[in-house]
């Protein structure tokens, strides 16, 4: 499962659609293990195999951060700080005392 989820990361990190993942996490097939637990116990989580349960999972929370943001933006959810706003007029200088930092190739 370590494997799953960094290769999950890495997909992610690296541009690929959020549903390019799940619909490869749900063609992975069934597990007769977790289905027999999921039919007998009911405690596992939606899906026929880890990898498919992983997928659900990130699908639930993809659709929550959607959600917020989406809430964020219209401005819906109370209590949530306020974007600060740009100020306008003359921009503090930085101090005299401050060197500027120069580049150098490296050794």
């Amino acid at each position: 499962m370590i494997g799953l989820s960094r290769m999950i990361s890495i997909s992610a990190r690296g541009g690929i659609d959020i549903y390019t993942i799940i619909d490869q996490l749900n063609s992975t097939g069934s597990c007769p293990s977790y289905t027999v637990r999921r039919a007998t116990r009911k405690d596992t989580s939606r899906g026929s195999c880890c990898p498919m349960a992983v997928g659900n999972a990130l699908l639930d929370m993809y659709n929550e951060v959607q959600e917020e943001l989406a809430q964020r933006e219209t401005g819906r959810e109370e209590g949530l700080p306020k974007a600060p706003q740009a100020k306008s007029g003359p921009q503090p200088q930085p101090e005299a005392s401050v060197s500027r930092v120069r580049r150098s190739p490296g050794i």
